[in-house]
């Protein structure tokens, strides 16, 4: 009948336990031994030490493996943080770098198109000579006749066009007329005629802009310009 009283005030957990044990050691040493084990503080009955260990084991985890959990939750963290932060400065570096190749792409592409109609004598630059600005005309309709050439047969010619860098690092394309701007970020134009050939034009251009992290970036282009004779 005590022996039932025990089970009774214990979990299930303990009375699985704890009648194994009451009934291995039955055999052995008699009921009362194992009975006499059994601790009584007002009226509670308290688990055997095998089954209190066993179920300490079994309610959670310790501070120590707590602690490391989070360390290396905190390290998995910041090391996708970090790839994060890679991979977006990759992004914007490569973005800004194609920026600036299109700024010089777009420039020659203008630029080569009304220099190639020109003639070496209607450019302001002489042969051998070096400058940073060029003014040059180019064939125009100005009789309106729906051609480039007068009632003579002669080719008309426009007002000058002056290529330039302005002070906020753009190259403009300037008539009497209008102001276009070609190209942004530009950080250097230089226009040269060589000596020999005499139609040849050369232009060269240095781009440069700076990326969120602070980073600068430039790229370089050079173009020769073959003008009409």
């Amino acid at each position: 009948m005590r022996i039932n009283k025990i089970i009774k005030s214990f979990t299930p957990l303990e009375k699985a336990t704890d009648f194994s044990l009451v009934k291995k050691n039955s055999f052995s040493n008699g009921v009362n031994l194992q009975l006499s084990t059994i601790k009584k503080d007002a009226g509670v009955i308290f688990p055997l030490t095998q089954t209190a260990k066993k179920r300490n084991s079994l309610t959670g985890f310790t501070l120590v493996e707590i602690l490391i959990a989070v360390s290396i939750l905190t390290a998995l963290i910041l090391a996708a943080f970090q790839l994060m932060d890679v991979g977006r400065s990759s992004w914007f570096t490569n973005n800004i770098s194609v920026e600036l190749r299109q700024d010089i792409i777009k420039a020659f592409a203008s630029m080569e198109k009304e220099l190639k109609e020109t003639r070496p004598s209607l450019v302001s630059l002489g042969a051998g000579d070096t400058s940073t600005i060029l003014t040059f005309k180019i064939p125009q309709d100005i009789d309106g006749n729906g051609t480039i050439l007068n009632s003579s047969g002669i080719i008309e010619w426009s007002d000058n066009i002056l290529y330039a860098r302005n002070s906020s690092g753009q190259i403009i394309r300037t008539t009497p007329t209008a102001t276009t701007i070609l190209a942004n970020n530009v950080t250097a134009l230089q226009f040269t005629r060589p000596v020999s050939p005499l139609n040849l034009l050369q232009i060269d251009m240095t781009v440069q802009k700076t990326s969120a992290s602070g980073q600068q970036l430039q790229d370089t282009g050079q173009i020769i310009i073959k003008m009409r004779n």
